[in-house]
């Protein structure tokens, strides 16, 4: 014990900058990628506390003990310049934002807020207010985003987990220049017929629907935005496990044809809020989905000891097209009779070839297919501006 006391200075000194720059490990990010947070962790202190411990000893024996029996001025004074030098090289450092030649820069993108990487809030006190004072009851179903407690908005989104990023989006863009609120259910079509990876978690699910479709009986909108991801129900798949997510009726039925499922669906969803009186609906198109993580841009996760560069966090375009293509006009045709203005943001993150992750220095997304507070904000804008969808509303 007293000899970690007299390494304890030196303990402390290590510490920090290991926890700090464990960051930039590759490892770190696959360990919590593929197994989770707590084997993330648990890495860092099986490997990172004995190694403060182990650079301590070593500074303390070769460093610190023997500077304190120094008693030559021109011994110590030559350590004295070493440390300027070396603070002066941190600085010069600091101020270029880094070696130009490194390959990770996740700091030196400009992140304004780092709320904005953080998860979306799924619920916050206007909407809870609403539907509490509209049903008796605080709301079933897991998103409810709201402006403005009065039952009275210009624009509903409605969706899974995609539509609550958009609605900070708004929030960020239009402020309370409109009313707008946002409902939804992670991993949900937006149809009465739901989609899961098992038949519990669907049944599960089919009360929170039930309950949504009934508040929107009582609630008063002009418009809606329809905001999922699309195309992974109408494939029928999960990108991110490469598991099924099959509708209700496939399990009961144990044939069907996915695809005309989700259109047929759709469709219903659309007739269903147009007999509520719905002025305008909108029908927003899937941003580009990832292979990566743009926010831990350095790993690539089949390979987790690979370093990536920036330049090379985005995808290809026409590859990304082909994906969309059969749907997009799947969808189209479907619709087409119904009136539903489809929104099209391809532009906002790509151009011709590529579909990018990182602009301006600004990372577009939170994952590799949720889109950042910035991303959200860069689409809202590009829809107020391409497709004037606030044109008949007044402020609040």
């Amino acid at each position: 014990m007293p000899y970690i006391g007299r390494i304890s200075y030196s303990l402390y000194l290590w510490h920090w900058p290991l926890f700090s720059f464990s960051i930039l490990i590759p490892i770190i990010f696959y360990l919590e990628k593929n197994f989770g947070i707590i084997y993330m962790r648990l890495f860092k202190l099986l490997i990172l506390i004995p190694l403060s411990f182990i650079f301590a000893i070593l500074s303390y024996r070769f460093i610190e003990y023997p500077l304190r029996k120094v008693k030559d001025f021109k011994k110590v004074f030559y350590i004295f310049c070493i440390l300027i030098f070396v603070s002066l090289f941190g600085l010069l450092i600091y101020l270029k934002q880094g070696l130009p030649n490194r390959k990770f820069r996740l700091y030196e993108l400009k992140i304004e807020n780092s709320q904005d990487l953080m998860p979306y809030s799924s619920k916050n006190d206007n909407c809870l207010f609403l539907i509490k004072n509209l049903t008796g009851k605080y709301p079933k179903f897991d998103y409810c985003l709201a402006n403005t407690k009065a039952n009275d908005f210009d624009i509903l989104i409605l969706g899974d987990s995609h539509s609550s990023n958009l609605y900070y989006g708004f929030k960020k863009y239009f402020g309370d220049k409109i009313r707008y609120l946002e409902l939804g259910i992670p991993s949900w079509p937006a149809t009465f017929m739901l989609a899961e990876e098992n038949l519990k978690e669907a049944l599960n699910t089919k009360e929170k629907i039930k309950n949504l479709f009934n508040v929107l009986k009582k609630l008063k909108f002009k418009s809606v935005i329809i905001v999922t991801r699309n195309i992974v129900y109408y494939n029928g798949e999960d990108v991110d496990t490469i598991t099924k997510k099959i509708f209700l009726n496939c399990f009961i039925n144990r044939t069907c044809d996915n695809k005309k499922i989700y259109l047929s669906e759709i469709y219903k969803t659309i007739r269903y809020l147009k007999s509520l009186g719905v002025s305008k609906i909108y029908f927003l198109f899937e941003n580009p989905v990832l292979n990566f993580n743009p926010i831990f841009s350095a790993v690539n996760y089949k390979f987790p000891f690979k370093f990536l560069n920036l330049n090379e966090t985005k995808i290809s375009f026409i590859d990304f097209y082909k994906r969309e293509k059969e749907f997009r006009e799947n969808i189209r045709r479907t619709l087409y009779k119904e009136n539903v203005e489809f929104l099209n943001t391809d532009p906002v993150f790509c151009d011709s070839k590529y579909c990018y992750a990182i602009k301006n220095k600004k990372i577009l997304y939170c994952d590799d297919d949720h889109i950042s507070k910035y991303g959200a904000y860069l689409v809202t804008k590009f829809l107020d501006n391409i497709y004037n969808i606030t044109k008949d509303f007044q402020s609040l």
